[in-house]
């Protein structure tokens, strides 16, 4: 029998993981602290009432809160380095594509249009790489929320003949991807081809699990269709 995480352990562990990504690149990050020193007053004034939040009611109730939550029953320690590395590694793509856009905006500088097309491309993947993707894997490994973008898609495959692969090699750093692209081409046969699995592994691959967010939704609306 594969070792299952309680709830409480689950959240740390994974919290603790993304952290260790998260914050080296924030503070790496030169153009963080000026920006904050800019934020106007009200951002500052909310942000502060967050924090508040968190240090009164949050982190004294931080039991309480672990306790309500419900950890799907199927995640395993497999599932765990899965969620882990497919969302890293959209973070580690999303911080080189954002050096790579913000390098091309000064190339284009004399460029108008260009230039500002390239300051959006490195502003976007800077947003996914930094607070998009590891608040999206916190979402996703805590609740609900990973069984529905991830295990009834599975069960869908499951049930129409498709099996993904299940050996340990599919859930190391970059042999996740293999697993999804099976993934992808299971969603290709439940949708009968009206999601490509290119689409899906794009999805995942950039955004992380917000991809399989993305997915699902996509999944929904296609059979609801059909």
């Amino acid at each position: 029998m594969p070792k299952k995480y309680l709830p409480r352990r689950f959240f740390s562990l994974y919290s603790a993981t993304i952290a260790l990504f998260v914050i080296p690149n924030v503070l790496a990050n030169e153009e963080v602290i000026p920006f904050l020193r800019n934020l106007p007053w009200f951002v500052w004034t909310f942000l502060i009432i967050i924090a508040a939040f968190f240090i009164v009611i949050a982190i004294p109730h931080r039991r309480k809160i672990l306790d309500s939550m419900e950890t799907p029953v199927k995640y395993s320690p497999k599932h765990f380095l899965l969620l882990l590395w497919l969302t890293a590694q959209a973070l580690i793509m999303g911080a080189i594509l954002h050096n790579v856009f913000y390098g091309l905006g000064i190339i284009t500088s004399h460029i108008t249009p260009l230039s500002y097309f390239m300051e959006v491309l490195h502003v976007v993947f800077f947003i996914i790489a930094i607070p998009l993707a590891p608040i999206g894997a916190v979402a996703g490994a805590v609740g609900k929320v990973w069984e529905w973008a991830v295990v009834k898609p599975i069960e869908l495959m499951n049930s129409n003949g498709v099996q993904l692969p299940k050996d340990w090699r599919y859930f190391a750093p970059l042999g996740s991807y293999l697993w999804l692209w099976g993934f992808g081409k299971g969603v290709e046969a439940i949708t009968d081809k009206r999601i490509r699995a290119a689409g899906v592994f794009a999805s995942v691959f950039f955004l992380g699990i917000i991809g399989f967010f993305i997915i699902r939704y996509a999944i929904h609306r296609r059979l609801e269709k059909a």
